[in-house]
């Protein structure tokens, strides 16, 4: 009888959990045709200093592990070819095509791989994370420009365990890494080219702090006291102040972008109604939107201000894609409000308009409500950057003007910046 029950267990065991015994392996050289690097030959037109990408993983020839479907038994899953030269080959093209090439110059760029993990926590499911390290720093002052955790995360669906399931999810996690860099390398070449195309008012620049005291707009995004803002509505304040029915609450910037006019606060303080970003990250031309904020707060009122216009163009000025143009008026006091779609969805975040009186000094014509706000994309990618949760939604129906203004009334916030 026990030579039977023996017989037994190792067929359930061979069933169950065989090929959780077989050693796995992702060969990163074999899949990197499928990770979405630039390939095309670009105009280089600022230079900056490279070095090689430095892999800090404990153990990088360790994937991971995996599971059989119940759980019990483990096998390891190994990791071949050069990660290194992967993620040093995604920097370098990505800030290519934005302009960027390899030269002498006062910055330098550099990446340090930090985790690549993979496992199997459920019956049908695997996942892989990747997680990158990309710093700029100045060389002059020893100071980062930039210095971004990049996460890519993906979750695979699985029938039978083997290396294409392993290696789907990470081409998954990889691209969303190529994603993140290429937003932090457009980013930089427009850092670096001081175009000021896009300004905060009409008579400054984006991003340029004002002396003396300013306000502007943020909304909430997490119950636990997260806002959204433009990074220039809080650079350089000594004290930030949010303005709640309950009086002042003290904020405090936990992460900025100066080159996307992106901030994050954060309030000490439970909060009810937030936001929620689009799902979908698809700007429909010619949709309604509506506009919240607070401009020129103490002049107009000290409440809630709306309006509202349609979506006018996809893009920005010279097709910057990290932009939407909408026609619904704003005034000083507006940036970092949200920019609302007909169903109630978070679809951007107002941050400039066009320099009328620059405009019409080269065109002999005033321009009519040209207005810009970064998509939410880009600080859904921000905030995933920064690991700070937020809320999307797929709203079905879609709502009227004045339920969309008590909306964004119950979310939004005026913010004060105190710099003297």
């Amino acid at each position: 009888m026990n030579s039977i029950n023996s017989i037994f267990i190792f067929l359930l065991i061979f069933i169950l959990g065989g090929c959780a015994f077989q050693p796995r392996n992702l060969d990163v050289n074999l899949v990197e045709h499928r990770i979405h690097i630039p390939t095309e030959s670009y105009e280089v037109s600022y230079q900056m200093e490279f070095l090689p990408t430095l892999d800090k993983r404990s153990d990088p020839n360790n994937f991971g592990i995996i599971r059989n479907k119940l759980m019990m038994v483990t096998a390891p899953v190994g990791m071949t070819g050069d990660l290194a030269n992967t993620i040093d080959q995604m920097i370098r093209k990505n800030f290519q095509a934005a302009g960027i090439g390899q030269g002498d110059s006062n910055y330098k760029v550099q990446a340090k791989i930090l985790e690549s993990n993979t496992d199997l926590p459920g019956p049908d499911h695997i996942f892989v994370r990747l997680k990158v390290q990309l710093s700029m720093v100045d060389k002059d002052t020893n100071k980062a420009v930039f210095n971004e955790i990049i996460t890519g995360y993906s979750v695979v669906g699985v029938i039978q365990l083997g290396n294409s399931a392993h290696e789907s999810a990470f081409v998954n996690a990889m691209n969303q890494i190529n994603e993140k860099i290429a937003i932090l390398a457009k980013s930089t070449a427009i850092e670096l080219g001081k175009a000021g195309t896009y300004v905060g008012s009409d008579n400054g620049s984006r991003g340029e702090a004002s002396s003396g005291n300013s306000s502007g707009t943020g909304f909430y995004i997490s119950r636990n006291g997260f806002i959204v803002t433009n990074n220039h509505v809080v650079n350089d304040c000594k004290n930030i102040f949010v303005i709640t029915s309950h009086g002042e609450e003290k904020a405090r910037v936990v992460a900025s972008d100066s080159a996307n006019d992106i901030a994050a606060l954060k309030i000490d303080k439970k909060i009810t109604n937030i936001a929620s970003f689009k799902k979908n990250n698809k700007s429909v031309l010619g949709e309604n939107v509506l506009v919240a904020g607070f401009p020129l707060r103490g002049l107009l009122g000290e409440g809630l201000n709306v309006s509202s216009g349609e979506i006018s163009s996809t893009s920005g000025l010279g097709n910057d894609a990290r932009f939407i143009q909408i026609s619904a008026p704003i005034q000083s006091g507006n940036s970092g409000g949200p920019v609302i779609d007909s169903k109630g969805n978070v679809v951007g975040i107002v941050v400039s308009k066009l320099n009328v009186l620059a405009l019409a000094k080269y065109t002999g014509e005033f321009a009519q409500n040209i207005n810009f706000a970064i998509k939410a994309p880009m600080v859904k990618t921000f905030l995933d950057i920064h690991g700070i949760s937020y809320t999307q939604a797929d709203k079905p129906n879609t709502i009227s003007n004045a339920t969309r203004a008590e909306l964004g009334k119950s979310f939004t916030v005026p913010i004060e910046c105190k710099r003297e």
